[in-house]
């Protein structure tokens, strides 16, 4: 015959247990204000433990059947080792931990009703692959970078009908990254969990994002699909900063469409001294989120294709600065005064003077080139630049040889402006659609339609970007005034190495100064040359000369006054 047996601890009483208690068939009741202390494991292997009072234990709390709590009931885990904890499904009020130096491991999941005490130091709660879940009402008490909630698998926390929540958190017993919540659209129950790594594909599936970035991943799930409105802050410490991470201007990206979407307009100083945070409002759409640099922007690919006039040989261009070894590795267009670097543009660079020099003669680098990125209506506003590589065939690259990326744009129309240090800039004539994919945009053949009249130099067929805008102003001009043919004269004239006057003597033999990186170098050979051939004086002069709109004669007529080759941009 089965018999009911029942253990009832008085009010105000305490029993101690020097070994493991172990239920099997009884019923254990606890009392209010009354106190189970057990040292050792507690099993309820087939049984019911009715928890009115405190139950405090130091090994492990295993139930298999009944563990039924009030809502005045207290667990305490107070052991010098690490403890497990199986629920069984059951909804614990209060679990306070205070084994100092140990963790309490779930071994399934676990719904907390009333409040997790961090009541000692280095305390934590080790999830593995179980959930947590909080009620609505539940909170976390005297959590801090020593006392948190580790999901170091794939279990979450779940805080019930959230509004406004600090989730105490990290992947790991030594990496604390917390985060904070707050829900200004429908309450929901939100789930999240912090991962080790920011990864390119917003999993752990994915390749980790090694630079730029604070090592963590936040996922957050929401219950009711598109119900949030929700302002989050992302905490990390110094130790989990990525190499190059820059936490004067950073931003909180969601994965979305192969991409985190941050914009330009998210990046901003962190707060705090250490531990940092970032912080994010209005988010709509949960995901996974990550704090960084590029990494954390979304961008916009093209993949634009020109020639220079002045290094065209009718089939590509020369890359005589290449072999001369004089293309500077920080890009050059930061220091100079007609051109303004927006957005996250400016100082470029590569690595080694032999990242000019390509596999294949047609991906060797001719020279640096400016980019601006501009808006779709207003074609005069620029909203961000870059410094790129172009290639011999006609190729613009970034620095290490891609295609070229505005990070922080999302998808959608815009105008681009090519310019180069001293040939005359084009633009797109039309706003053209840009995202992840790679947008092609050849102005060699002309089907692109620059922006403008005559904006570039035509020969059988194929355009070229007009040469000789050696000082900068936007124009070619050879008599008029201020003429870039006098430019490359006079600096011809101030080399050092040139003792004679202009127009006689030394400087009508001079053969210039030659190994430069030059503006007045029109041809970009490597060479300043005025009345010595190939002069980039002439150079000038024959361009103005070519230009459609110019119907006189070299050195009379319209071309002394002749003034229609400006650069064809919107201003």
């Amino acid at each position: 015959m089965r018999y009911l047996a029942t253990v009832v601890l008085c009010i105000m009483c305490q029993m101690k247990s020097n070994a493991q208690l172990v239920n099997n068939g009884a019923t254990i009741s606890i009392q209010a204000n009354a106190i189970l202390s057990v040292q050792g494991n507690v099993e309820n292997g087939s049984g019911t433990i009715n928890n009115n009072g405190t139950l405090q234990l130091s090994g492990d709390l295993l139930n298999n059947d009944q563990l039924i709590s009030s809502s005045n009931s207290t667990i305490i885990f107070n052991g010098s080792t690490d403890q497990s904890l199986r629920s069984n499904s059951a909804t614990l009020e209060t679990i306070e931990l205070e084994n100092s130096s140990n963790n309490v491991i779930l071994l399934d999941d676990v719904a907390i009703n009333n409040s997790l005490m961090f009541n000692d130091d280095d305390v934590q709660v080790l999830l593995d692959n179980h959930n947590m879940t909080l009620s609505a009402s539940a909170i976390v008490i005297d959590y801090d970078d020593n006392n948190f909630i580790v999901t170091n698998g794939t279990g979450k926390v779940t805080k019930l009908a959230m509004s406004n929540f600090f989730f105490p958190i990290g992947f790991s017993e030594t990496n604390y990254n917390p985060i904070s919540l707050i829900e200004n659209g429908t309450v929901d129950d939100i789930s999240l969990r912090v991962l080790e790594q920011a990864y390119d594909n917003g999993t752990t599936m994915g390749n980790i994002i090694s630079e730029e970035v604070v090592n963590a991943s936040w996922e957050i799930e929401e219950s009711v699909l598109g119900s949030s409105m929700i302002d989050a802050d992302l905490f990390w410490t110094v130790s989990d900063e990525a190499v190059n991470f820059d936490r004067t201007s950073c931003a909180v990206g969601r994965y979305h469409l192969g991409a985190y979407d941050g914009l330009l307009n998210d990046l901003n100083p962190s707060s705090g001294a250490g531990p940092y945070s970032q912080t994010r409002v209005g988010i709509t759409e949960l995901g996974t989120f990550i704090v960084g640099n590029k990494p954390a922007l979304d961008y916009v690919t093209v993949s634009p294709r020109i020639f220079l006039g002045g290094a065209y040989n009718g089939v590509d261009m020369n890359d005589d600065l290449r072999q001369l070894n004089v293309i500077p590795l920080v890009e050059p267009y930061n220091n100079l005064t007609d051109f303004t670097h927006v957005g996250l543009g400016g100082n470029e660079q590569v690595g080694l003077s032999a990242d000019f020099d390509q596999m294949g003669t047609d991906d060797d680098v001719v020279d640096w080139i400016f980019v601006e990125l501009r808006d779709p209506v207003d074609n005069t506003l620029v909203l961000g630049t870059q410094s790129v590589l172009l290639q011999r065939d006609g190729d613009l690259v970034d620095v290490e040889m891609n295609e070229v990326k505005f990070h922080g744009f999302a998808s959608g129309d815009y105008n681009l402006v090519i310019r180069h240090r001293n040939h005359l800039g084009i633009s797109t004539l039309n706003a053209h659609t840009l995202d992840h994919s790679t947008s092609i945009l050849d102005f060699t053949d002309g089907t692109t339609q620059a922006w403008g009249t005559d904006a570039m130099h035509q020969s059988s067929g194929i355009y070229t970007l007009w040469p000789g805008d050696v000082n900068g102003d936007g124009n070619i001009f050879d008599n008029a005034v201020p003429s870039d043919v006098t430019e490359v004269a006079n600096a011809v004239l101030a080399n050092p190495n040139n003792t004679g006057f202009f127009g006689s003597g030394p400087v009508s033999t001079y053969t210039g100064f030659s190994t430069v990186y030059e503006r007045t170098d029109v041809n970009l050979d490597g060479t300043v040359l005025d009345n010595a051939s190939p002069s980039d004086a002439t150079s000038i002069a024959n361009i103005i000369l070519s230009h459609p709109a110019n119907t006189g004669f070299f050195g009379s007529g319209p071309v002394s006054t002749f003034l229609n080759l400006v650069a064809q941009i919107p201003q």
